[in-house]
């Protein structure tokens, strides 16, 4: 018989999110800058080359661009 957990009232192995004994079930995806996780329900942006990475960890316009992938051209 599975015990429950006095914080959220669930089984111990249903821990309710907000629960702090919960541990966050890991997708397998890293983000590239800060090299954790990406969890359910976190905003992040996927290249070509599928590499990841967080939405908040995006510094500055040109980062991302390199990043896509994109081409930065200047007019001369």
């Amino acid at each position: 018989m599975q015990g429950i957990c006095d914080i959220c009232g669930r089984y111990i192995t249903e821990h309710h999110y907000r629960c702090p004994n919960y541990i966050e079930e890991d997708t397998g995806i890293k983000c590239e800058l800060c090299k954790e996780s990406i969890f359910h329900g976190e905003e992040f942006i996927e290249n070509h080359k599928e590499k990841a990475v967080h939405l908040d960890c995006v510094f500055n316009t040109r980062w991302l661009l390199e990043f896509l992938d994109v081409e930065i051209s200047v007019v001369e």
